[in-house]
């Protein structure tokens, strides 16, 4: 218990959380091992069950093209975070394929734990959205994950995709609004550009969130909150 409690200290964002805290996770996580070169996750399929830190070994995560070559292929490492972004943000499915470099073993949280640590904790499920956030400013990234998103609209639009040249899809580009925003002004701001979904802004202009039609029927709406602050 003492080794993973020290070692979960040093993995962002669960750093952010209290010892008391990282004690209970320890109890939930589950070591995992994987054989070297096994194929864990498959992009835009595999439905994740939740989080993997890793705590030896490697990950490749990459994007395949329309021709199968391995695209934005990036190393995770020990105490890297997998999975975060995909429960969060894409409906559970893993946004890249992902196969194991080495013998790797992972500490695996599922994922209702996971999302109630970012239900009670701000700053680590921020943490998650803001690193969303930057890797959608790579053009490269988002050209690979933004149709899955369009996919959300309607059924018929999708099964069009498939059939539609690249050059042909039009993307948009992030909407954001600085963090001091009146809750109203953002709600007339998604409306204008016919989105569901902006992201937040600090002082540095750096993404430090994001606000959905969800968030405000269930944190504003459902609850009467005063839509000027």
């Amino acid at each position: 218990m003492n080794d993973k409690l020290a070692f979960l200290k040093t993995v962002k964002p669960f750093h952010v959380l209290s010892e008391e805290v990282l004690v209970e996770v320890c109890e939930l996580l589950q070591e995992v091992k994987y054989d070297k070169e096994l194929v864990i996750y498959h992009q835009e399929i595999t439905k994740l069950k939740g989080i993997d830190i890793i705590v030896e070994g490697a990950y490749q995560a990459f994007f395949y093209d329309s021709e199968q070559n391995k695209r934005l292929i990036e190393e995770y490492t020990p105490g890297f975070c997998y999975g975060g972004i995909s429960v969060l943000l894409n409906k559970k499915q893993s946004i890249r394929t992902v196969i194991a470099r080495k013998d790797t073993v992972v500490y695996f949280l599922p994922k209702n734990h996971f999302k109630g640590l970012c239900q009670a904790f701000d700053e680590f499920f921020h943490f998650f959205t803001a690193e969303f956030g930057r890797k959608m400013l790579n053009d490269e990234y988002a050209h690979f994950v933004r149709p899955a998103y369009n996919f959300e609209e309607n059924y018929i639009a999708s099964d069009q995709f498939f059939s539609k040249k690249i050059e042909t899809i039009a993307y948009r580009n992030i909407i954001t609004c600085p963090e001091n925003t009146p809750i109203f002004e953002t709600a007339r701001s998604m409306a204008r550009q016919k989105i569901g979904c902006l992201f937040v802004t600090d002082t540095a202009n750096q993404i430090i969130g994001y606000i959905t039609d969800i968030t405000l029927r269930d944190n504003v709406v459902a609850r009467q909150q005063d839509v000027r602050q």
